[in-house]
Parts: C-alpha cells; sequence; structure tokens
C-alpha cells in the first residue's frame, strides 16, 4: 500500500484553496520583448490564463483584466489594442455589452519577436566590450529616434545583413555617433530616404573599405570608445585600442592588424598590474615618450614595464637606447699658441688625446 503523499500548505493554497488557482507560464520571448511595453505583457500574460483555462481562445471582460492588472478599463483596451497591433493577439467583437473573443498567435508568428531576438543577440555580441550599463542608453536612444521617424521596430528585416546593420548602428551609437536615416537596419515598409554623397566623400570611403577589406589593418578613424567609460571601468579591449590609437598619433600610420594576438599580450599586461588602470594608462602614454622603434610599438610586452617605470621615476630611458658618444675635445685646447714650436709628433699626440 502506497504511503499517503504529504502536500505542502504553499501547493494546497496554489492548486486547490485558492480563487485564481494554478499558475501560467508567459514565454521568456514575450516577457523580453523590446518594444512591448511592460503593461502590454501583462495584459497579456493575464489572456494567456484564461485561454489556458478556456481552451483555444478565452473571452475575459474588460473589467475583470483591469482588476487583475490594477488600472483602468481605458488603459486595458489601449494595452489589448497594443498587442493587436503588434501581433500578439486577434480580438473578434462581439457587439456592445458583450466581451471580445481573444486568439493567441503562436510566438513564431510573431513578427516583433523575431526582431527582439535578433535586438538581442546584437547586443549580447557587444557587452563584453561596451558593458550593459552603456548599452541600455544607446538602445533606448535608437529606439526613440525610431518612433520619432515613423520607423516601425516590428517592420524591421531580420536577415543576416539587417542583423550586421544594427550591430553596427549599435556599436556607432556607443561611441557617440548620431543616428541618421541612412543607418537604420532595411525596414519592409519604411522607405529610407535617398541622401547625396559628396563625390569626395565617396572616394575616400572607397578607399577606407578597401583598406579595410585588403589590407587588413585598424582604419585611420580612431575607436575611442574608450573615452565612454572611465578609466577604472576599462577591460582589455579598451586597454588595447587605447593603445591603438596612441600609435595612431605617433606614427602617423593604423597599428598592423593581429587582434588575437595583441589581446593576449594586453591581458598579461592588465594581469600584471593587478587592476591599477590608471597605473596602465599613464605606463601606455610613456611607451610614446621614450621613443621605442616601430617594431617595439607594434608588440609592447610587459617585459618593457620595469624600463617604463625607471623612466616615470628617473626620466632615464633603457641603457642600450643611450648612444655613447666620445667626448669631443675643446678644439682650443689642440691649437698651437701663438709663438709655440712643436715637432708633428707631439702636435698628433695632442690632436689625440694624449698627455705624454
Amino acid at each position: 500500500m502506497c504511503d499517503r503523499v504529504i502536500v505542502s500548505d504553499e501547493k494546497q493554497f496554489m492548486f486547490r484553496d485558492a480563487f485564481n488557482r494554478g499558475y501560467v507560464q508567459t514565454p521568456n520571448m514575450v516577457e523580453n520583448c523590446i518594444g512591448l511595453s511592460n503593461d502590454a505583457k501583462t495584459v497579456y500574460s493575464n489572456i494567456l490564463n484564461h485561454i489556458y483555462e478556456k481552451g483555444d481562445y478565452a473571452f475575459p471582460s474588460i473589467y475583470r483584466l483591469a482588476i487583475s492588472c490594477s488600472c483602468s478599463t481605458n488603459s486595458v483596451s489601449n494595452y489589448v489594442n497594443e498587442l493587436v497591433e503588434k501581433g500578439f493577439i486577434s480580438k473578434e467583437s462581439r457587439g456592445r455589452g458583450r466581451s471580445n473573443h481573444y486568439r493567441v498567435k503562436d510566438v513564431n508568428k510573431v513578427t516583433l519577436l523575431q526582431v527582439s531576438e535578433m535586438f538581442w543577440k546584437c547586443m549580447s555580441q557587444l557587452v563584453n566590450l561596451y558593458g550593459w550599463k552603456n548599452i541600455l542608453p544607446a538602445k533606448d536612444k535608437i529606439l526613440k529616434y525610431m518612433k520619432n521617424i515613423g520607423y516601425e521596430l516590428k517592420d524591421m528585416e531580420t536577415d543576416n545583413t539587417a542583423a550586421t546593420e544594427l550591430t553596427e548602428l549599435l556599436k556607432h551609437v556607443l561611441v557617440g555617433g548620431t543616428i541618421k536615416v541612412g543607418l537604420l537596419p532595411r525596414n519592409t515598409k519604411f522607405e529610407k530616404p535617398v541622401e547625396h554623397v559628396p563625390k569626395v566623400v565617396e572616394q575616400q570611403q572607397s578607399i577606407m573599405q578597401s583598406i579595410k577589406h585588403n589590407i587588413k589593418i585598424v582604419g585611420n578613424v580612431k575607436n575611442d570608445h574608450w573615452s565612454l567609460l572611465h578609466v577604472d571601468e576599462w577591460k582589455i579591449e579598451q586597454f588595447r585600442d587605447y593603445y591603438y590609437d596612441k600609435y595612431l598619433d605617433a606614427i602617423g600610420q593604423p597599428h598592423p592588424l593581429n587582434m588575437k594576438k595583441h589581446t593576449g599580450i594586453m591581458h598579461r599586461i592588465v594581469k600584471t598590474m593587478e587592476g591599477k588602470n590608471e597605473l596602465l594608462k599613464s605606463y601606455i602614454d610613456t611607451v610614446f615618450e621614450i621613443g621605442y622603434d616601430n617594431m617595439t610599438l607594434d608588440y609592447l610586452s610587459a617585459h618593457r614595464l620595469e624600463e617604463i617605470q625607471t623612466f616615470l621615476v628617473s626620466g632615464k630611458k633603457p641603457f642600450y637606447m643611450e648612444k655613447k658618444y666620445p667626448k669631443v675635445r675643446d678644439v682650443e685646447s689642440v691649437l698651437i699658441q701663438t709663438g709655440e714650436i712643436m715637432s708633428s709628433s707631439e702636435m698628433l699626440k695632442r690632436m689625440l688625446g694624449s698627455d705624454n
């Protein structure tokens, strides 16, 4: 004979004693959807709850939804209309005085969810470099701009090209760039105005694209995203790109691109410095004051830290950079004074600096 199962007070209340029994799960992609208001998500969850109870559709009254969502009936109507416009549910009106019928659409058919998921992937690719703290205002700035010009997020393309365009737009905003219509990802219903590009600018853009594609070097345009963060918040990527920009200022040419190797080198230096970000930044500045040759600057290693520290303290450069020149004797000391008689051998000795 089986032992009796003891149900906890919490489960007893949740599934038997409470008026609103059980629970309903809202898909994570809906809870995290970019472009859908929080209140609309709450109304969606409440409608979903009634659908799971009744079958493939639900008909809760606007008043019951208002009580559940802790808002007015007018607000519920607005949020229901938002859900309908953005493709999450369909609404069938059954006449005055009767509750509407609501049907929830499959999540894989909601285009805004597809756009939202792409948006999350693009942001996740940049989080290690910029952090969520900086990505949040950049995202808000982009969404606000889209809203102001009538660009519907749900109509954005979701292919690989659109994902690349969105990632580049995020990068552009994160480094302080101004949003322009031409930078927005493709949209099925929004037509971008044709912008006239001066011929000179067009040629410069073509040259830069050729350089980036064929020569594979860090571009002549500075990648100064590090300036958006306080130095105490810098990670390996910020120190690496700060070094690249200092190199560009000092040499006048882009730094040879070997991202993996340079990231590893900077990782070892950062580890050696043990979180002393301000000091490491001053060390990088000092590297370009000492006067190392270009080969040394290409691959700065942790072994140079002692030399840099010595230069900061005493102003003394590494011994191998101190050129040893012979002392120049005073010209007047080798000249024959008026009336002085000297043989050729004595003259030679004086010129060579010999006293004997």
